[in-house]
């Protein structure tokens, strides 16, 4: 079974992934920093992150977020919250500095994206991704 920091790598090379050593930190940063302007640690303003991560990166984060099934929102994504996915992202992103952060996803596995088009018996299982596996391990005694 996969670990918590796998399973976050896993996360980052699917909803990132592209930064090849450069871009990883500068996006951790700003995903961080995303987390920690939270109103009530679960729900997010768009005006707040606006100020504080500038609008392009603000919107960037939400539609990467959105894709990824971190956040969800009624009318409007100008105002959202997290899922039960989310949930298990921040909680782990807040246990880690940026620099801890970028060392799990650049460290060397053979465990990185292997969900992607091939099988692997714990594809599926990631919290990151999968709001079934969240709430398990969230609600885990």
């Amino acid at each position: 079974m996969k670990d918590e920091k796998e399973w976050f790598r896993e996360w980052e090379c699917r909803a990132f992934g592209a930064g090849y050593g450069s871009g990883e930190l500068p996006i951790l940063t700003a995903t961080k920093r995303f987390f920690e302007l939270m109103e009530d640690g679960r729900s997010y303003d768009s005006q707040v992150l606006e100020k504080e991560l500038g609008a392009t990166v603000t919107w960037l984060l939400i539609n990467a977020f959105d894709k990824a099934n971190m956040i969800e929102w009624g009318t409007s994504a100008r105002y959202g919250w997290l899922t039960s996915c989310g949930e298990y992202l921040r909680d782990f992103i807040t246990k880690h500095s940026a620099e801890e952060l970028y060392e799990i996803v650049m460290a060397d596995s053979d465990s990185t994206c292997l969900c992607d088009g091939e099988m692997h018996p714990d594809c599926g299982k990631n919290p990151f991704v999968n709001e079934k596996y969240a709430d398990k391990l969230k609600y885990a005694p």
